[in-house]
């Protein structure tokens, strides 16, 4: 999820070498991470996948949701290709990265003050052994502000997984992955599974010969034929099996995971805002703020967001696992109700609003995202009858006792 240069492998091995060396003593594990390294696992150490099967389940994320990246685009590039791609695990306040023969995983946790904070897991046969990670900053935090994002991007690929690159093209090369990205330019360099009718993606693809043999990577991105990578239910004869907890990567948690992460990024731009923002700074910093602030509404909101051409269907339990984690009324409805029929979820509002990265937010804040929230179901929304949105602020009320307030009557 990271891009990187592929001139700079060597210099990844070598940083990789050191950063699991590289521990900052004086920053304490999270609580989740101590009891982990403390308590008795529940299984023993995989010879293929190490600790990750325990840590998964330390974490509280279910391996349906495991999505497989080819790309080389992380600090681990050299040990990342089409038949052993990375694959990551997430649920709403945990990220796991896995690549087969690492001596780390790697964990980015939501953290109330720098977006994320990211940790490594050593992969040794004894007790797991977590701790905390400052070179993952390098690409989640490029500009040091003190404040990491997510990165979720879809890239055009060599036969060996390395992104193509051309100086003054990379537009045409590389795209940040959100849920208003359209299909066509969604998970290059990624496997997805599943069905989805006449939707195109990138996913499933890559070059047919190494990249230093391509003189123009954007002419030869026309030779990419995304009808080869569509509805493909089975990824087990392009992806080594043993290493790996399943051969799945489900279309369905590629959808919610770009949506996680367009709602994350914008909880991680107010913070960066309000950094700027206290009571002495300038009209600007106040500007900054509140636009941030709409952004994040309409995150919520799924303002922009790709409605579906067609329905869609994974190949794994996601779905039922995704939906089962719901705070539910006393109707049994949650925002977390997937539709994938013409869109992704059922109702207007995002399950993120129950998330710890947007209940972190100072109250201040999360009383304007209330009131943008409100302003926005009271008016019809494209896309969703009346008795939907009827539905998701009878949720709200339900669920979220201190947004009942904001919720005024629909029109």
């Amino acid at each position: 999820m990271r891009a990187r240069s592929t001139a700079c492998g060597a210099a990844a091995v070598a940083l990789l070498a050191w950063a699991t060396l590289a521990v900052r003593a004086q920053i304490a594990l999270p609580a989740v991470l101590d009891e982990f390294a403390r308590a008795p696992l529940a299984s023993g150490f995989d010879e293929n996948s190490g600790h990750l099967r325990n840590l998964l389940r330390a974490l509280d994320i279910p391996v349906e949701s495991q999505v497989l990246v080819f790309s080389g685009t992380s600090l681990q590039n050299e040990r990342i290709a089409p038949r052993l791609p990375r694959a990551i695990y997430f649920n709403d306040h945990a990220y796991v990265a896995y690549v087969a023969g690492s001596p780390i995983l790697e964990v980015s946790l939501v953290d109330r003050e720098t977006g994320f904070a990211f940790y490594q897991v050593e992969q040794n046969a004894t007790a797991p052994t977590p701790q905390a990670d400052s070179v993952c900053q390098l690409c989640h935090d490029p500009a040091r502000t003190g404040v990491s994002r997510l990165i979720m991007r879809s890239h055009y690929t060599d036969a060996n997984g390395r992104a193509l690159q051309q100086r003054g093209q990379m537009d045409q090369l590389l795209f940040e992955t959100t849920d208003r990205s359209p299909f066509e330019r969604r998970w290059g360099g990624w496997y997805v599974t599943g069905t989805h009718g006449s939707m195109r993606h990138m996913g499933n693809i890559h070059g047919a010969i190494d990249v230093s043999h391509i003189s123009d990577p954007v002419g030869y991105t026309r030779t990419f034929d995304l009808n080869a990578g569509a509805n493909v239910t089975s990824i087990a004869s392009l992806v080594e099996h043993e290493p790996y907890l399943t051969l799945e990567s489900d279309i369905v948690a590629l959808l919610v995971l770009g949506h996680q992460v367009t709602v994350e990024n914008e909880v991680v731009s107010v913070m960066h805002a309000l950094r700027g923002s206290g009571t002495s700074a300038p009209p600007a910093a106040t500007v900054d703020r509140d636009a941030a602030v709409e952004r994040l509404v309409a995150a919520l909101t799924f303002g922009g967001a790709r409605s579906l051409p067609a329905a869609v269907n994974g190949t794994t339990d996601f779905w039922r696992v995704f939906e089962a984690g719901g705070v539910r009324d006393s109707r049994n409805r949650s925002l977390r109700e997937l539709d994938l029929e013409s869109r992704l979820f059922k109702y207007p509002v995002s399950y993120m609003l129950y998330s710890s990265s947007f209940n972190g937010l100072p109250p201040a804040v999360v009383e304007d995202v209330y009131r943008g929230i409100a302003a926005a179901l009271v008016e019809p929304m494209p896309g969703y009858s009346d008795d939907i949105r009827r539905d998701a602020v009878e949720i709200l009320r339900a669920t979220k006792p201190d947004m009942a307030s904001y919720l005024g009557a629909m029109r």
